[in-house]
């Protein structure tokens, strides 16, 4: 199986089969290179697409891959619920009272069931707290709410500022941008004008250009004043009193400064400028997954603010330089009306199909999703590398989807069979996607792993500002450590939240009691460190979660001391065919008055990944407890630590004992219960024919008499038939003598054996026809007693599917390999400030990774 982690891979879940089996060893590793060529994402609703792309993006985020994510539905705003600790509590603000009231629970318990199945279901996918806090360590999730303050209000100030491009060398993409700020603009106002013979498009493009060519900025409030007194008296080779005359100039004015005027619209001037460099990057210079939710705007401002983002993120690859990697991602979440078929053709069409063409040079990868692909135009999407094909219930969308799939493909110079991907789209689960890559051999399936952002359903806008609530006591927080900022240590920004290893309150202690160096112990005892990782800055902001402001006073790394043991075990079982080797770590706390400490207590970390050489400089060192200094002790504490894992080391695995089966180690319950059903299946089946050819050569004998009887019955009915003519031509003969008088007693001996015959004819073929009925009858009979005998054995094996146990394996002593039992030194952020009421408090706060837990 390929490691989950790989370097510019993005793992999305896992490879299924063609007969729906998803493959667990195999990973759905996605290269992000292969995004630079664009992904079109396809699927009805509930076909999982909007799991795909959070899935998608959390992936993107691990890899420090910034993000700009439109979403016009509001289902990527779940991408700020990701929890380190998986706990109810974390869940319950955001759980939906609905549901809790539908299933008839408190929100306490539905928070708990979420909570449950939220970490059982990343379990399953190799997903735990640790890759839940790199996700967070790595990049920051922002929810921006253009033209509303719910979230981070945007500002589209700048966005009729001139761009920083040459009129002699880009004059065609300046204007192309002029043409679509002014069409958006024109249909926030409800203004319909083309753009090459519309008057009130040719108006203002014309005020914005000349601005632009003098080096001049342009905003709203000026575009206004120059559309009721322009700088110039020509427009062409037409006056413009002729061309646009003022009174007519008069009804475009106020309707542009209604809209200035507007308090909803004075939302759209505040905040953060729209600009994708500070969109992509936050301020401490982080990757940013930027959510810009457009859930709570009107048609025609979405299509505003989504053509000057558009032109924006031209303006902006413009002054990239070129690169084959993937610099980042332009995800929109729903497509439906920004690139509609012909002939409809909104502002942000153009732009959409520029960067489709353009992009992947400058390393932006545009991942475009849709829920309609009627009302989408494939001839552009066939620009795109990946199809992520879902669930389409109806043959039209099949269609839609396939010609723009099957063109993409020519367009790679590697057709793809219509017919064979339109049968495998039609019985497409949920969860499950057709996967066309033109960078693969062939399509392929995926079925989506678990998001580890909560999947709770769009955000209200009250939900969205209780979170920026949580984010602005981040940065309070942030202004209150400001007066460390000259420190080298630390930046003046800090980095996004980063949830380390909970906090512990000290009493205060001065550290003049530290050694600067690990203390001297004997040879025989082994001393370890485990690196540093968590700064200073991301170790506060974790202690801040709990509501305390911290402007400390001092600091200091301070190394603790802790048990740690580390073995290798062994378990060989040839009877079940079980060779495996396990590594066990336990990191233990030692109280200084404990004389003993059990193996079996809460570890502080469970699992190591590596370890340092030496401590980390200008930290200082706490007191060693007697425990670990004492030799003869700590030899006695390496025999019970290869005891302890000599006793929990098990390896369980499902048995059946009817079928004399044991699952593999690496055999899930679900796969060996399936192994099992084939084997069931195969006994059934093959004692099932065993009693079929038993009873079918019972049955032919049957059905042979059946036949032959019926021959029989046609040869007596024939021969009846025959004596019915005889007697009739006798018993005429026998009136002819008596009309002539011709009396004659050869005569009616004659007929009266004609009768005889007919007679005897007539009781064969009842006999005949009897003897079949009767045949019939046995023959249902015997069909009768078969089924019931199936019924029997089917019901027989049915009966021991379930019929499941379990083994379990323990290694022997001599394969309990201790390779190291020491002091383990735990590094610490020591943090000294002043709580509210001026009382000084030490906290004391790990300085290590979770990651390592």
């Amino acid at each position: 199986m390929e490691p989950l982690e790989q370097e510019g891979k993005l793992y999305l879940g896992r490879r299924v089969q063609q007969n729906g089996e998803v493959l667990a060893n195999e990973p759905f590793l996605y290269d992000t290179r292969d995004l630079t060529t664009h992904a079109v994402c396809v699927g009805m609703t509930g076909s999982g697409k909007t799991g795909l792309g959070i899935v998608l993006l959390e992936e993107a985020a691990l890899h420090g891959i910034p993000a700009l994510i439109v979403d016009p539905k509001g289902d990527m705003t779940n991408l700020v619920l990701n929890f380190l600790g998986l706990s109810p509590e974390d869940f319950r603000p955001w759980v939906d009272v609905e549901g809790a009231r539908r299933r008839g629970v408190s929100i306490d318990e539905y928070a708990q069931e979420v909570a449950r199945s939220w970490r059982e279901g990343l379990a399953q996918w190799g997903i735990d707290g640790s890759r839940i806090e790199h996700l967070r360590g790595r990049s920051r999730f922002v929810i921006y709410t253009p033209g509303s303050d719910a979230g981070y209000p945007v500002s589209i100030v700048q966005s009729l500022q001139r761009p920083d491009l040459s009129w002699d060398r880009e004059a065609e993409v300046l204007r192309d941008t002029i043409s679509s700020i002014v069409s958006a603009i024109l249909a926030l106002v409800n203004v319909e004008s083309d753009p090459v013979t519309g008057r009130e498009h040719t108006l203002l493009a014309t005020l914005i250009e000349r601005a632009w060519q003098s080096g001049q900025d342009m905003d709203l409030a000026q575009l206004i004043t120059q559309v009721q007194k322009p700088p110039f008296d020509r427009l062409g080779v037409l006056p413009l009193e002729v061309f646009y005359p003022e009174k007519e100039r008069l009804s475009l004015t106020l309707a542009l400064n209604g809209l200035l005027a507007s308090p909803r619209f004075a939302q759209w001037l505040e905040g953060d400028p729209l600009r994708v460099n500070t969109l992509l990057h936050s301020p401490d210079g982080l990757p940013q997954m930027s959510i810009l939710h457009l859930a709570h705007l009107s048609d025609s401002e979405r299509t505003f603010f989504m053509t000057l983002l558009l032109e924006q993120v031209r303006a902006w690859l413009r002054k990239q330089e070129g690169t084959t990697d993937l610099r980042a991602i332009l995800y929109i979440d729903e497509l439906y009306g920004f690139m509609p078929p012909h002939p409809a053709n909104p502002p942000t069409k153009a732009a959409l199909l520029t960067l489709l063409k353009q992009a992947r040079s400058q390393g932006l990868g545009l991942v475009l999703s849709t829920q309609n692909p009627l009302d989408l135009d494939y001839k552009g999407l066939s620009n795109a590398g990946t199809w992520f094909v879902g669930k389409l219930q109806t043959a039209n969308d099949r269609n839609r989807v396939l010609e723009g799939l099957v063109g993409a493909s020519l367009e790679a110079g590697v057709p793809l069979e219509r017919g064979a991907l339109d049968e495998i789209i039609a019985r497409l689960e949920a969860r499950t996607f057709l996967v066309n890559n033109v960078h693969a051999a062939e399509p392929v399936l995926l079925r989506t792993r678990h998001a580890m952002s909560y999947l709770r359903g769009p955000l209200s806008r009250d939900q969205i500002r209780q979170w920026k609530e949580g984010q602005r006591e981040v940065l309070r927080a942030k202004v209150a450590v400001a007066p460390q900022a000259a420190s080298p240590a630390r930046p003046a920004e800090t980095p996004a939240r980063l949830t380390a290893a909970p906090s512990q309150w000290t009493a205060p202690s001065p550290w003049g009691d530290l050694t600067p160096q690990p203390p001297v112990l004997p040879s025989d005892i082994r001393q370890f460190y485990l690196p540093a990782r968590v700064s200073l800055e991301w170790a506060i902001r974790n202690a801040e979660q709990d509501g305390r402001t911290i402007i400390y006073r001092d600091k200091q790394l301070v190394y603790r001391p802790a048990l740690m043991g580390r073995a290798t075990v062994r378990v060989d079982n040839e009877a079940y065919g079980v060779h495996e080797q396990r590594a066990v770590v336990r990191v233990l706390s030692v109280p200084e008055d404990e004389p003993f400490v059990s193996w079996s207590a809460q570890p502080i970390v469970t699992q190591v990944r590596d370890l340092d050489d030496q401590p980390a400089q200008g930290a200082r060192f706490a007191p060693l407890p007697s425990l670990l200094s004492d030799v003869r002790r700590m030899k006695a504490m390496e025999r019970d630590f290869a005891d302890y894992v000599y006793r929990e080391t098990t390896i369980t695995l499902s048995r059946h004992r009817a079928l004399k089966l044991t699952a593999r180690p690496d055999e899930s319950l679900g796969q060996f219960k399936r192994r099992c059903y084939q084997v069931i299946e195969q006994g059934r089946d093959e004692e099932i024919r065993g009693l079929e050819k038993r009873y079918q050569a019972r049955i032919e004998r049957l059905e042979e008499r059946i036949r032959r009887e019926g021959r029989e019955l046609e040869q007596d009915q024939a021969e009846y038939q025959a004596r019915k003519r005889e007697e009739v031509i006798s018993a005429g003969e026998s009136v002819l003598d008596w009309l002539s008088r011709r009396r004659s007693s050869r005569a009616l001996s004659t007929a009266s054996r004609k009768r005889r015959l007919t007679e005897q004819s007539k009781a064969e073929v009842r006999e005949s026809w009897e003897s079949i009925e009767d045949l019939q009858t046995q023959r249902q009979e015997l069909v009768g007693q078969m089924e019931a005998e199936k019924s029997e054995i089917q019901s027989r094996w049915s009966e021991t599917a379930d019929d499941l146990d379990t083994v379990q394996l323990r290694p022997r002593k001599t394969d309990v390999f201790v390779e190291a039992c020491g002091v383990m030194w735990m590094p610490y952020w020591d943090v000294l400030f002043d709580e509210d009421g001026g009382k000084e408090r030490l906290l004391s706060l790990p300085a290590y990774e979770s990651g390592a837990e």
